[in-house]
């Protein structure tokens, strides 16, 4: 049963993707296409990913939007190339994306990834504000993520949770706000990091 849910679903994209090519609907079509990809990624059993395949999900994120958007979202990828192997989390970049779309302004979008010193540092910055009071609530929520209970929500919250599971306080999440621009950054620490990679989770 578990291997059947997700061919019904690639199944059944498929089949909408076929009639909407059909109605000359290629925008729509190709659109689906990318949605597609972001399932399959996510249906994928993995736990770690490389940050290589964590940027191709963040891509057809994009590309599924701007399907829809005109003029599209624009996307600046800063990352070291050194680091498109390194392992992650799956799954904690594309909500960043998908938050920037739901309450930035839409118009651009950067991912950044890099070392600083002793820290891995991961961030996705959108044009965009948000007020003080929000984001010190937000930041302290983040802060002790792992100790409240989860809400369930898909969000800051969730992969909060999700880091400090695997990295403990040696991973963080904060909000931050320059000049226009709003930022998601995860720091985490290199040694743990690395003591992560190596187990395999």
């Amino acid at each position: 049963q578990l291997q059947m849910n997700p061919h019904f679903f690639y199944n059944g994209l498929s089949i909408v993707q076929y009639t909407l090519e059909e109605m000359d609907r290629y925008r729509e079509s190709t659109a689906i296409s990318y949605f597609s990809r972001i399932l399959r990624y996510n249906m994928h059993p993995e736990v770690l990913a490389a940050i290589g395949k964590e940027l191709e999900c963040v891509r057809n994120y994009v590309e599924f939007v701007n399907a829809f958007r005109s003029p599209g979202m624009e996307v600046d990828y800063r990352v070291n190339e050194a680091l498109m192997d390194l392992k992650i989390p799956k799954f904690i970049l594309q909500p960043f994306a998908e938050n920037a779309v739901k309450y930035g302004d839409g118009r651009h979008l950067i991912v950044y990834a890099a070392y600083n010193q002793e820290k891995l540092v991961l961030q996705v910055k959108n044009t965009g504000n948000i007020s003080e009071n929000v984001r010190c609530a937000v930041n302290e929520t983040l802060k002790d993520a792992y100790v409240k209970e989860n809400t369930g929500k898909i969000g800051l919250k969730n992969i909060a949770t999700r880091l400090k599971l695997f990295y403990g306080k040696g991973a963080e999440v904060e909000i931050l706000e320059e000049k226009g621009w709003v930022i998601v950054e995860i720091r985490i620490d290199r040694s743990v990091l690395s003591a992560v990679e190596r187990m395999g989770v």
